[in-house]
């Protein structure tokens, strides 16, 4: 109903009834009583006589059971008018406020007759009752099918792209942070995620866990297998490195490395997919005769492996190809700890620590020598603790290389030979103040020391960097 007066509402009523009783009949001006049928009034078709309402109750009450009376089409008219009451409309144009849309069939004003009608509201996305609620009001599947990038309820009743890390996929941003997929950064949230095996980011590479499926596993158990054909899984790893490296393929090219127990050394010789290993359990590469990492061709990246007690130089890149090496430390090797010659290279977070003297072609070196490197290849060397060598920490064969954010201490004759040098702290600026396990302590003059820019994300423990103004230099982050 509408806030008009009853005698105007009744009128309205009777003309519609009269208009189908016939009771307004257009008469002849020459023979006014006379008419035909009932399409012009009520017809006594008998005498051919207009009836009217001058004709009495029995006549009239006859005709008006005769006629069946739209209620509806009377409550149109009615309601064609203003409301008469608040939250009563006959189109949205009367309503306002929390409750803006005209339910006609009821003539009430609503919050929504459709889930588009609720869209202004991320938390209140969905018309339920002709109200504008969340989306655990709704079926499961509701957010999914209303928008495919947020298709998982929250508990607020936000429709979100994702609550936990299982309702994101795999590939490039596997992990939920802030109700956003993203990359993984490290191997603990794949280890939530997905379990131990392998517990593998690959932050390195493309942001994705990486899976038990494409992974072989390298660990000295009583059942560990000593042969190609059999074993490369975590119930049964292969026995030695070299195995998972001559047995990867595109389809298999993860090698996880665990300890307690040592491993030795291996060679990649061949051109095959570029290699990923991660050390994990405190792995360990020696003691050795021999190399105990030698890459002639292809591409490897290697995380979280401690090269130990080499006869010879401990990790030797030759000409051709890319070695990554990322967390790793590189200790006790009698010919020095890392060569690369006309290699591409990218050294970070990494510890190089008591090796000794070592010689390429005509240059005598400690520690770290680098060559020139392959041409279109990286030539990184960064945010590297370069510590109590038996001779220069680093040596470069030319000044053009230039080396950043490094700690250097304590080597023997001098820290840096023809490199240029870019914000790091050598022994002439001081005892830098390291702790347990080349970790910072505080007071280091390494702290915020390193480049504001050029820093790799993480640090030797897989903390972020930087914590401060800018990334502290050497491989630990306070």
């Amino acid at each position: 109903m509408k806030r008009h007066a009853k005698s105007s509402t009744w009128l309205a009523a009777w003309a519609l009834l009269g208009a189908a009783l016939g009771l307004a009949c257009d008469r002849y001006h020459y023979k006014p009583d006379y008419c035909e049928d009932d399409s012009r009034c009520y017809c006594n078709k008998a005498t051919k006589t207009c009836l009217s309402v001058d004709a009495g109750p029995v006549a009239v009450d006859a005709a008006v059971d005769a006629v069946v009376v739209d209620v509806a089409a009377v409550d149109a008219v009615v309601d064609a008018g203003p409301p008469d009451g608040p939250g009563t409309c006959g189109v949205s144009a009367d309503c306002a406020g929390d409750l803006p849309i005209c339910d006609q069939a009821r003539g009430k004003c609503v919050a929504c007759l459709t889930d588009d009608q609720c869209k202004g509201s991320a938390a209140k996305a969905f018309c339920v009752a002709n109200t504008c609620s969340g989306c655990r009001d709704r079926p499961t599947g509701a957010c999914r099918m209303r928008d495919a990038k947020t298709p998982v309820c929250g508990p607020a009743g936000m429709c979100l792209e994702c609550v936990v890390s299982s309702d994101c996929g795999e590939t490039g941003r596997p992990i939920c942070e802030a109700n956003k997929c993203v990359a993984c950064t490290a191997d603990a949230q794949c280890v939530a995620k997905s379990g131990a095996n392998p517990g593998v980011c690959m932050n390195h590479a493309d942001g994705r866990c990486a899976t038990d499926d494409e992974t072989m596993y390298v660990q000295r158990t009583v059942n560990c297998s000593p042969m190609l054909g059999t074993g490369g899984t975590a119930a049964v790893p292969f026995c030695r490195v070299q195995l998972a490296v001559d047995f990867a393929s595109a389809a298999r090219s993860v090698i996880v490395l665990r300890g307690p127990d040592a491993l030795g050394g291996w060679a990649v010789t061949s051109m095959g997919p570029p290699l990923t290993v991660v050390g994990q359990r405190g792995v360990s590469i020696g003691p050795s005769t021999d190399s105990l990492l030698r890459i002639s061709k292809g591409e490897i990246y290697v995380r979280d492996v401690t090269f130990d007690g080499s006869s010879e130089i401990g990790v030797v890149a030759q000409e051709g190809s890319l070695l990554r090496l990322n967390r790793c430390i590189v200790s006790n090797n009698t010919k020095g700890a890392l060569t690369v010659a006309n290699a591409g290279f990218d050294v970070s977070n990494s510890v190089f620590v008591g090796n000794g003297v070592g010689r390429t072609a005509d240059t005598l070196f400690y520690a770290v020598f680098l060559g020139v490197p392959r041409l279109g290849g990286p030539a990184i060397f960064r945010n590297n603790t370069v510590v109590f060598n038996n001779g220069p920490g680093v040596t470069c064969a030319g000044a053009s290389q230039t080396v950043t954010g490094l700690l250097l201490w304590q080597n023997l004759m001098n820290d840096v030979v023809n490199c240029t040098v870019k914000s790091s702290k050598l022994t002439s600026d001081g005892d830098p103040k390291l702790g347990v396990g080349f970790h910072l302590t505080a007071g280091s003059p390494c702290l915020d020391a390193g480049d504001a820019m050029d820093f790799p994300v993480d640090d030797l423990d897989g903390e972020r960097r930087p914590k401060g103004a800018k990334s502290d230099c050497g491989a630990d982050e306070f």
